[in-house]
């Protein structure tokens, strides 16, 4: 993958080898799983960085208990209201 960096590797592999380590499902949720040619690039650094493969997906389940993303903004469940405001606070002072 391109835009794959060692920073990465220092990163978001860290929680999930110990997350596996504690016998946690992970998955890769990525938009990027559309297209088998990427999914098989995120798979096989799944097996250089963490020694197995994951599932890579685009969809979330109902046995979901953490998303992990550069965009997310949480809403409270049932309701969308946004949790922390903050955040469109710092977005609308970038632009």
């Amino acid at each position: 993958m391109s835009d794959t960096s060692d920073d990465m590797e220092a990163g978001a592999a860290l929680y999930e080898r110990s997350w596996l380590s504690s016998g946690r499902r992970v998955k890769i949720f990525t938009a990027r799983a559309h297209s088998p040619e990427a999914v098989e690039a995120i798979e096989d650094w799944c097996k250089v960085h963490l020694g197995q493969k994951l599932e890579v997906t685009a969809m979330k389940d109902c046995q979901m208990v953490e998303l992990w993303d550069d965009r997310v903004i949480q809403v409270e469940r049932n309701t969308g209201r946004q949790l922390i405001p903050a955040i469109e606070t710092k977005l609308k002072r970038r632009m």
